[in-house]
């Protein structure tokens, strides 16, 4: 019998840095918190000074909080001095509704966020001198049930965000061809040709009717781009209960410089299939009649001639036999759960007859244990070259156990963290089945971005006298999203233990959900879903970070810092930070720059409202403008027990911020905030009168790298003062991307924003990289 197990943790069930066998006695075996008497060496600075500011006020158009859960409510507030009166208006699935009406200011609105998805608020204010200003802000929905999607991309970054529209300038899609029909457990695969005056950085891809979409990055793109969609073994559990479903899928380019073609939209149709443990599916374009032929362990072959074998295998689609051309394009042959034959397996591919096609290209999926591995194989047959021919292996359990890791979060806003939290994903995080004696673990795999898991148990390894197994979660994990662990200190890494054991051989089905309260240490996982989105954010852009370790250091002094590749989360009782997701994300900024480019910084103390050496303030603007860029939000708070050490505006800087250099050129100290509030207006959506600019993010991260980074022939110490600095990141720019983006004056685009709003005196030279 199935039985579904929810457990809210106390905290004699976390398992924290201990040995296998003391998970029943941690209180007794915790260690003592740690306190340094000084900064290790390496570390980037000292945020104490920061942590005095207080609440610098709110910006002209703000949310509370920052981040709301999915159906709670939040506050936007528009309150603009010199302002009037105002058209507020509101877009996007996270907003909960759609709002647009006139308003007099000052004024507060009640909403209550979506499900999931993005919330955008615009105001065009009508002010005291007869002018019209823009102001806009917005968030993220943290989505406490994500809705898995019909299809995945390979290769391709996930965010909620929808398609950014077309630029007046950028690429165009000419063609997309491939297979226009799927089955649930196989792929497409695709190419695109495409035309445009610069190099291509990425491919979107989304689903009409769906939200979000993927972001695959691009390195050195030929004349065709190549896509692989795979639709999952469980895909049509996601869409309509049709027998064909249609989906629209959504192709836009980016360019370089961040210019987004059009969309152009190409339907496909689905044909549900069967699923178990292992399948193996081909899809392809054309009428040609493909067969597909898979020879299990016993040596017996399932094809059109022999559709069911002993063990349970069988074909169930079949697609254009002997030409008579049905459109589905697709054949699928698969093991039900616990029939699969452990071995080795054979998958033939067999271009049958070429029904006066010239060729048949397509892809073959295989899927093991369902659905926990895939591997893919194009193939193109002629009758010159009619066949493909794949060796696999298949050793599934026959018994699983499956369930959802969620954890304890807190919204954040200017009066500090809420009192009460929300349960959220814990996403990508290594989940593993371990012996109830001895804790050897007997499976291992790790969440999906909705905190599912499933993990196939091999019931021939378990041990016969007991075969109980318990869940296990540990905060760490390297693979293809994600490279991080959460450590206590050294290489203590966190994990929590379910209570409830499975025995496999009487339960081959069981549920095992787990639920972390902030009690049991929630804020670890917090940082690692932190960790989780800066991954995501640099994978996006085609960038590889190392391995990072997150050290979440109980009663430290010094607040939160880093050095080299590890973030210390302060944990005094006073000022943790380990919820403060802009802090661990900043954080992350200063780690992402030691291990992809160069940093100057000397460290020390720092705050945004005095101007310190340009090489600190570009090391410190830069962690924030990445932790904006992460959050998708323009503002920095940090909390304390009962208040905010710090919550200022990014995307309208407080006037106790000062703009500008001390010495009036462009060598001289500089405020960090101004820095950050350079780099966030070229990347955020437009505001203010003299903010143009917006979607270069990208473009940033090739002059980090690039220019500014340690293998440059370019960069040879800059023009400003010592060290790499903002000025050195502006002549970058130039250099990468010329002066399209400048403007005309310092009202709009790049002068603009440096001197109009920020008065930042850079001199725009007619700049050639050497």
């Amino acid at each position: 019998m199935k039985r579904n197990s929810m457990t809210r943790f106390a905290l004699p069930m976390l398992l924290v840095a201990c040995a296998p066998a003391c998970h029943q006695q941690l209180p007794s075996v915790q260690e003592e918190p740690e306190v340094l008497a000084s900064l290790p060496e390496g570390a980037l600075a000292d945020d104490r000074q920061l942590k005095e500011l207080g609440d610098l006020g709110p910006a002209p158009l703000q949310v509370e909080p920052a981040r709301p859960f999915s159906g709670s409510s939040y506050t936007i507030a528009l309150d603009v001095d010199g302002g009037e009166s105002g058209l507020l208006s509101s877009s996007g699935d996270g907003c909960g509704g759609e709002l647009d009406m006139q308003v007099d200011i000052p004024i507060h609105l009640d909403g209550v966020a979506g499900a999931q998805g993005p919330c955008g608020f615009v105001a065009l204010v009508d002010m005291e001198d007869g002018t019209t200003q823009r102001f806009t802000t917005g968030f993220e929905v943290h989505a406490t049930d994500p809705e898995p999607l019909p299809m995945e991309v390979l290769g391709g970054v996930y965010s909620f965000e929808p398609i950014p529209e077309a630029s007046s300038v950028g690429p165009s899609v000419e063609e997309i061809a491939g297979p226009s029909s799927f089955v649930n457990g196989g792929s497409l695969g695709w190419s695109v040709a495409y035309s445009s005056g610069r190099p291509l950085d990425a491919v979107l891809v989304s689903l009409a009717g769906y939200p979000g979409h993927y972001r695959v990055p691009l390195q050195n793109a030929a004349d065709e781009v190549s896509l692989e969609l795979r639709f999952p073994p469980d895909a049509f559990a996601w869409m309509s209960g049709a027998r064909l479903a249609e989906l629209d899928v959504e192709i836009a380019l980016v360019d370089e410089s961040g210019g987004v073609s059009p969309i152009s939209s190409e339907p496909v149709e689905g044909t549900p299939v069967g699923s178990g443990d292992v399948g193996v599916a081909i899809s392809w374009s054309g009428g040609a009649d493909v067969d597909l032929h898979v020879t299990e362990p016993s040596g017996e072959t399932i094809f059109y001639g022999n559709r069911e074998s002993q063990s349970g295998g069988r074909l169930d689609l079949d697609s254009n036999p002997t030409c008579d051309v049905d459109g589905v394009n697709a054949e699928h042959i698969f093991w039900p759960s616990s029939d699969s034959p452990g071995g080795a397996y054979e998958a033939r591919v067999h271009l049958y007859d070429p029904c006066s096609e010239a060729a048949a290209t397509g892809t073959l999926t295989v899927t093991t244990c369902g659905g926990g591995e895939t591997q893919t194989y194009p193939f193109s047959l002629t009758a010159a070259s009619p066949e493909l021919t794949v060796s696999f292996e298949a050793n599934c359990g026959g018994t699983t156990v499956s369930g959802r890791i969620r954890y304890e979060d807190f919204a954040q806003s200017s009066s500090g963290l809420s009192s009460t939290g929300a349960y959220v994903p814990a996403r990508y995080v290594t989940v593993q089945a371990v012996a109830v004696e001895g804790e050897a673990v007997v499976a291992s795999g790790s969440t999906d971005r909705t905190g599912r898991y499933s993990l196939d148990i091999p019931v021939d390894d378990l041990d016969a006298a007991d075969p109980r197994v318990r869940i296990r979660v540990v905060a760490q994990a390297s693979n293809a999203r994600v490279r991080q662990r959460v450590t206590r200190g050294g290489d203590h890494v966190y994990r929590w233990l379910h209570p409830d054991m499975v025995d496999p051989t009487e339960e081959p089905n069981a549920e095992r959900s787990l639920e972390v309260s902030g009690g049991s240490s929630g804020g670890a996982l917090n940082q690692w879903d932190v960790g989780v989105d800066g991954f995501a954010l640099l994978h996006s852009l085609g960038l590889n970070l190392p391995a990072i370790t997150w050290r979440w250091r109980e009663g430290s002094q010094y607040g939160s810092y880093a050095a080299g590749d590890t973030i210390y989360t302060a944990g005094s009782n006073s000022d943790p930070d380990e919820y403060d997701d802009f802090v661990l994300a900043h954080e992350m900024g200063h780690v992402a720059m030691f291990l992809l480019s160069e940093s100057d910084s000397p460290g020390g103390a720092h705050s945004p409202w005095d101007r310190v050496s340009p090489a600190l303030a570009w090391g410190e603007g830069w962690a924030s403008y990445f932790g904006s860029t992460v959050l998708r939000s323009g503002r920095y708070i940090d909390t304390r027990h009962g208040g905010v050490a710090v919550n200022y505006s990014i995307e309208s800087l407080p006037s106790s911020i000062p703009l500008g250099t001390r010495s009036g050129n462009f060598s001289g100290s500089i405020s960090e905030a101004v820095v950050s509030a350079v780099l966030w207006d070229m990347h955020d959506t437009t505001n203010e009168s003299k903010d143009t600019l917006s979607g270069l993010n990208g473009p940033h991260w090739k002059v980090l790298t690039g220019y500014l980074g340690e293998d440059t022939d370019e960069y040879d110490g800059g023009r400003g003062a010592g060290g790499r600095d903002l000025m050195d990141f502006l002549d970058g720019w130039l250099c990468h991307h010329g002066d399209a983006y400048n403007g005309s004056d310092d009202s709009k685009g790049l002068r603009g924003n440096v001197k109009g709003i920020h008065q930042v005196p850079y001199d725009f030279p007619d700049y050639e990289c050497s």
